[in-house]
């Protein structure tokens, strides 16, 4: 049986807090014109995947192709991770050594959930696979 409960859980703590608290003062200074859209872009990917997870948790939709919905947002959010990250790299020149150091904190940050959310596909894959 497939824990949603934890799945929502797992998807807030490690990928949609993370990707709030990424944007500090100090980045938002340092990648200004970033700044001003990326934040709502990946929270906007972050709740579609909250409620594509819902969809597939109320059973709205079959299973499959609620799973496979559900993946496809997941790569979505995914990609757009990777294309912030090298926004975010490309943001470093003509910075000082403090903004850059904010620019690398952030690129590690937006890694560090990509992991995150690699993972939490790889649990809902393992746990639809069980149920099958």
């Amino acid at each position: 049986m497939i824990d949603f409960d934890e799945l929502r859980d797992q998807l807030r703590t490690r990928i949609g807090n993370p990707l709030t608290e990424i944007w500090t003062p100090a980045l938002k200074q340092a990648a200004k014109t970033l700044a001003e859209t990326a934040p709502g872009e990946l929270a906007r990917l972050s709740s579609a995947l909250h409620e594509g997870l819902s969809s597939y948790a109320s059973g709205d939709t079959a299973d499959d192709g609620a799973l496979r919905e559900l993946c496809a947002r997941v790569e979505e959010l995914d990609v757009r991770l990777g294309e912030v990250r090298e926004q975010l790299r490309g943001q470093k020149n003509f910075k000082n050594d403090s903004e850059k150091a904010t620019l690398d904190e952030a690129k590690a940050g937006l890694s560090e959930v990509q992991v995150a959310l690699a993972r939490w596909l790889a649990s809902l894959e393992r746990a639809a696979d069980l149920t099958r």
